[in-house]
């Protein structure tokens, strides 16, 4: 058994049992992962924020030590980026990374900066510090710093999508620590993430516009309307380019909070600068590929998705700790 570190709660998982809402399930990437120790280090501080506060991650790990070092899977939470002010939001990660975690991966769950404090760019300026915090620590962890992949959902996935194309943009990158180190990722999924916030809000939102229009007014610090240089600057599509690295986006074809369009255009963009991407359209799913109508299946459906999304990390981050 672990001993615990005393600035660190640490010790062994086994793998739990299906206690989380149908809204979770989908994060349960992948059947017939075998039933391998898991090491959990909890409460890391990674960087400060732009307003000076300690930002903290969590770690999910196979116990076993590999001879090569383990590529890395970063997890980025949803939830509006944090308009209700929850700070503990990251902790779903521990759930969310967990069967990464058991196929060799060495995962990472990490928090940002909430709209509740500050308005972007600061949340991407946290994400950018932790992925320069990893390569800054690669040695000590034992990973490789050329093999990071990044997923997240709703504007989790907004946030990964950022990360992926505006590798070394001086206006995004922040000082939150380890500048020394590139931010760049190596593969992204996007799971139904907003990408041109101009465009997001509108009657295609049916009865939620209004909330809306409210949860991206507090992300960009001020009405749409009169933040539009702003929300171009949030927008990843603006920083695809050849070097971007290959995407995968998952969306509900029946997304109210986040239309499928969004997902389209960032998919568009990418193809045609020749990056690898490949858009699933889900049917019959609104956010959170939840059914848009009770009792009726989406499709594809969860497993093939959970199937898919393992394949596409181990294949670009070519997943081999032997």
């Amino acid at each position: 058994m672990i001993v615990p570190s005393p600035a660190l709660r640490t010790g062994l998982l086994r793998r739990r049992g299906p206690d989380y809402s149908d809204a979770r399930a989908l994060y349960d990437v992948g059947p017939g992962f075998a039933d391998v120790a898991i090491q959990e280090i909890r409460g890391i501080d990674y960087a400060r924020s732009d307003l000076g506060r300690k930002l903290r991650l969590n770690i999910l790990r196979p116990v076993e030590k590999s001879s090569k070092p383990r590529p890395v899977i970063v997890w980025v939470h949803g939830g509006g980026w944090g308009w209700r002010g929850v700070a503990d939001t990251y902790d779903q990660g521990t759930h969310v990374n967990y069967a990464f975690a058991m196929r060799g991966y060495f995962t990472v769950a990490i928090e940002y900066t909430l709209t509740s404090e500050a308005p972007f760019p600061a949340q991407i300026h946290d994400c950018k510090a932790a992925i320069r915090w990893l390569r800054a620590h690669a040695e000590e962890y034992h990973i490789d710093p050329e093999k990071i992949g990044v997923w997240g959902r709703s504007a989790g996935g907004h946030l990964v999508s950022l990360l992926g194309t505006s590798a070394g943009n001086p206006d995004l990158e922040g000082n939150g620590g380890w500048q020394e180190f590139p931010s760049h990722v190596d593969a992204v999924l996007d799971y139904f993430g907003p990408t041109d916030l101009n465009s997001i809000a509108g009657p295609h939102n049916g009865e939620m516009e209004a909330h809306i229009r409210m949860v991206v007014g507090k992300f960009l610090g001020g009405r749409i309307e009169d933040r539009r240089e702003l929300a171009e600057l949030a927008n990843p599509i603006r920083y695809v380019t050849q070097d971007s690295p290959p995407f995968l986006i998952i969306h509900g074809e029946k997304d109210l909070p986040v239309p499928f369009f969004q997902g389209e255009a960032l998919h568009r963009c990418l193809a045609s600068k020749g990056i690898e991407s490949r858009l699933i359209g889900v049917k019959g799913a609104g956010h959170g590929l939840l059914p848009s109508v009770e009792g009726v299946p989406i499709e594809p459906p969860l497993p093939e998705l959970h199937a898919i999304i393992g394949s596409f990390f181990d294949r670009h981050l070519r997943l081999d700790t032997e």
